[in-house]
């Protein structure tokens, strides 16, 4: 429970501010892994952000750093990075309205 208070207290810190969708979790069993359908969920929660005419875009967590690429190609940026204990780093990634994918 403390860990967990902790990497919620490090979420309220870094959270972007105005009025943005947040993807709370996606998650692809291995079997599947590479096969598109984490691009499908998150391109379209993008959409649905990019739909809202309040939206200044849409932010994530992750705590796997080797999350951190797939998001990118996504269009989001890293905007924090904290170390939460010895063990555990989060990451917050925004996609601001209107950007587009790298490449």
């Amino acid at each position: 429970r403390d860990r967990y208070d902790a990497l919620r207290q490090v979420w309220q810190r870094a959270a972007p501010t105005g009025p943005r969708w947040h993807v709370n979790m996606i998650g692809v069993i291995d079997a599947v892994r590479g096969s598109g359908f984490g691009s499908r969920l998150l391109r379209h929660a993008i959409e649905l952000s990019e739909a809202d005419p309040d939206s200044l875009g849409i932010d994530l967590t992750t705590e796997h750093p080797r999350n951190l690429p797939f998001y990118e190609s996504h269009g989001f940026r890293v905007v924090d990075c904290s170390r939460v204990t010895a063990d555990l780093e989060t990451w917050t990634l925004v996609r601001d309205l209107g950007a587009s994918p790298p490449g």
